[in-house]
């Protein structure tokens, strides 16, 4: 998460279930970075 907002560019991540971290979330979206998270991986349902 450091490297994504330290990139300033990132405006987008999706967490894969099983990785997601909840201060992680968090940080990304204090720093104005939208999260796709708690869902079912799209993979694993196909």
């Amino acid at each position: 998460m450091d490297e994504a907002i330290a990139l300033g560019t990132i405006r987008m991540l999706w967490m894969q279930p099983g990785a997601e971290s909840p201060a992680a979330i968090a940080r990304a979206r204090d720093a104005g970075i939208e999260v796709i998270a708690g869902g079912p991986c799209v993979l694993v349902e196909l």
